[in-house]
């Protein structure tokens, strides 16, 4: 007959194990890295094998949301950038089957449906390049114009992947603010 220490181990790891096999679980978005290269004045981030992105101007490194993949860059002028970079698949608003361009605008769709419905901001699309595959929108949020670009690139690892740029600024016009998220988006190719 077992010791009651060795019922209370067996119990905790069946619980254990039943908990964390009924848990979804998050795909791991890739290996990242962000640096600063001072000879281009830029700041560089990239997600191993889904691609990087070069963010003009010096970005400190902020927080990290493993639940959306989003890092947090902070910029001495109070903007803050959030970017994110991942498989389309790991996207909440991923559909089999839907790639590319197809993608960004469902993306675009759904985050502006959610935008305007849901949280009460008005949404207003400003540009969309199906050669390019991105989109860029502006949502008023909290008394401060927010820019977005979505976009998708293909990867090293033969998916399709995508960008999610969000630009807060009280400091950028549109036409600033768009230029940038383009700039953004663009490097990599």
């Amino acid at each position: 007959m077992p010791s009651f220490r060795g019922l209370a181990v067996l119990i905790f790891s069946m619980l254990s194990l039943l908990v964390t096999s009924c848990h979804p679980k998050m795909v791991p978005s890739g290996k990242s890295d962000v640096h600063y290269e001072e000879s281009s004045d830029k700041t560089i981030y990239s997600v191993e094998p889904f691609g990087k992105l070069q963010i003009g101007g010096k970005w400190m490194e902020g927080k990290f949301n493993p639940s959306t993949h989003q890092q947090y860059f902070y910029h001495k002028d109070t903007a803050t950038l959030v970017v994110t970079i991942d498989a389309c698949k790991n996207s909440p608003y991923y559909k089999k089957g839907v790639e590319g361009y197809d993608f960004v605008k469902k993306y675009f769709n759904l985050e502006s449906q959610y935008q305007s419905q849901l949280m009460d901001q008005k949404v207003e699309q400003l540009s969309e390049n199906a050669q390019d595959r991105c989109i860029i929108w502006r949502a008023h949020i909290d008394g401060i114009d927010q820019y977005f670009l979505c976009g998708v690139r293909d990867c090293t690892c033969n998916e399709c992947s995508y960008r999610l740029i969000n630009l807060k600024s009280r400091k950028h016009t549109e036409a600033k603010a768009t230029a940038y998220l383009k700039e953004i988006f663009m490097s990599e190719k």
